[in-house]
């Protein structure tokens, strides 16, 4: 599935009050198969917000979302619906992992999302990125119903990894503690399979 759909999520965003009828959410299950004007755009709105909170180049904005090695690249677009201004975007990298060597079964394979996300500064006492995780597992769920799932990140801030796992079944270093040999082998493997140069600006 590759669409580009605009929906209004009241659901996920009444919490936030007063923005609820300011704010609505763009899904795109895989940017890598949208026309290529429309991939640019995006790219490049995405790509202005990066540069601002990470300092990323357009370069490695475009790596993330066209990186041929993950097996989807899934985004959620926060836009004001007055203006259309994009206020918080965030690219889900999907990745196919075997967590135990020769063992191809079903149980043994993992999907592992990796994520980048932000929020511009006006809107993030909001808590937004939260929506924006949870917006993401619905749909992830819709997908893949049956799959085992650990979700990865090189998080940028305490903060950002505070929002990820808060909102987890378990997280690793945290409710899990923070020595786990197996763990760190799958971890690895994750962040091999996510590992790339990143340029920034």
């Amino acid at each position: 599935m590759a669409t580009e759909s605009s929906i209004t999520s009241p659901q996920i965003l009444d919490s936030c009050g007063n923005i609820v009828d300011l704010l609505y959410i763009e899904k795109i299950s895989d940017i890598r198969k949208l026309p290529h004007a429309t991939k640019d755009t995006i790219i490049s709105e995405i790509g202005s917000l990066f540069e601002d909170m990470f300092s990323l180049s357009l370069e490695t904005t475009t790596s993330l979302c066209l990186y041929q090695k993950s097996m989807q690249v899934f985004l959620i677009l926060v836009r004001e619906k007055v203006s259309n201004s994009l206020v918080g975007a965030s690219i889900f990298n999907l990745y196919s992992i075997e967590n135990l060597p020769d063992n191809s079964t079903k149980e043994n394979n993992f999907i592992v999302p990796a994520s980048f996300i932000t929020v511009v500064e006006k809107y993030r006492q909001f808590g937004i990125s939260k929506y924006i995780y949870s917006t993401f597992e619905h749909y992830f769920l819709q997908e893949y119903p049956y799959c085992n799932s650990i979700h990865f990140n090189i998080f940028s801030s305490p903060f950002s990894f505070h929002v990820l796992s808060s909102s987890a079944k378990f997280s690793f270093p945290d409710t899990l503690g923070t020595e786990n040999k197996l763990l760190e082998s799958f971890m690895l493997k994750a962040f091999n399979a996510y590992n790339r140069p990143y340029k920034k600006s």
